[in-house]
């Protein structure tokens, strides 16, 4: 049986917010159905960062999102902008807390990666899983995907203070792997 998300925000957030409560439902559910398995899709945190920003800017209205999205011009970063940086960064904690609790049942996947190769991806998914590989299941599976990652970093001016934070706090893997730097960054101030 798989359990998915497709907001793994909201998830990382239900299990950070009380750490024990989520230990021990996690061991509840081991002794139920047995070993559980962990995958983790991780794409380019100022990506991430981006994209959670414009969402929140334009208040979840698609074709608004849609439009932004299409046009990438440039945008000053405004300080109300840190607050998405922070919840980003407790998010991704509450995934490092996870992976250090639950490491052999635990996979991260590159969304770069994922793009670039989603048949090799999606066949160490389905080894990790211990579930049969079928060439047409990945070949409809990869067509679902874009195929290339979408630069929402490139749509804001990046304070390097803002930047520092998230080099500093992001230092394990699979983050450290997905800092590929905005190309717009202001000076220290």
């Amino acid at each position: 049986m798989v359990v998915g998300d497709k907001q793994g925000g909201e998830t990382a957030s239900r299990l950070a917010a009380q750490w024990s409560e989520t230990c021990a439902k996690i061991d509840h559910l081991r002794k139920l159905v047995g070993r559980l398995k962990f995958k983790h899709v991780v794409r380019n945190v100022f990506d991430n960062i981006a994209t959670m920003i414009t969402i929140d800017e334009v208040a979840n209205n698609v074709s608004v999102y849609q439009e932004v999205r299409s046009s990438l011009l440039s945008a000053p970063w405004k300080e109300q902008y840190s607050s998405q940086v922070s919840y980003y960064l407790k998010l991704a904690g509450a995934n490092m807390r996870l992976f250090r609790a639950f490491g052999d049942d635990f996979l991260h996947i590159n969304g770069k990666a994922l793009l670039a190769d989603p048949q090799g991806v999606l066949r160490n998914v389905c080894g990790f899983l211990n579930v049969p590989f079928s060439d047409q299941w990945a070949a409809t599976s990869a067509a679902k995907l874009c195929h290339e990652p979408f630069p929402a970093r490139e749509r804001f001016v990046w304070p390097q203070s803002v930047v520092n934070l998230i080099q500093s706090t992001l230092t394990m893997t699979p983050y450290i792997d997905l800092l590929q730097l905005p190309s717009k960054i202001t000076p220290v101030q």
